[in-house]
């Protein structure tokens, strides 16, 4: 049946064609399908609802395999510290690869 348009979130490009979403303490995660101009592959944005905060490129970061991403799931992993780590498990639409992306302040 039909939808309704029910908010745009800031931020996000326009001609970013958005596949999934992800939600993980606070933060949302969109994964674009494919590349914007002269990106090197799909961008993931990582959001907390109110803004955008970080654009992922993994093309940036020499993962050329990923050139159209399909989800990203975030996970939080507690060191033996016991400080939390978050990891982005990264699916790519092409050919079943995936990465894992760590967060590195």
């Amino acid at each position: 049946p039909g939808g309704d348009f029910v908010e745009l979130f800031q931020d996000i490009p326009e001609e970013s064609l958005v596949c999934n979403i992800s939600y993980k303490d606070e933060h949302f995660f969109f994964n674009a399908l494919q590349a914007i101009g002269d990106q090197k592959s799909a961008p993931i944005y990582a959001h907390t609802g109110e803004k955008l905060l970080s654009t992922i490129i993994p093309g940036d970061l020499n993962i050329p395999i990923l050139t159209n991403i399909h989800h990203v799931w975030p996970h939080a992993v507690k060191s033996e510290d016991g400080a939390m780590q978050l990891y982005l498990l990264v699916h790519g639409w092409n050919k079943g690869k995936f990465a894992v992306l760590k967060m590195e302040k």
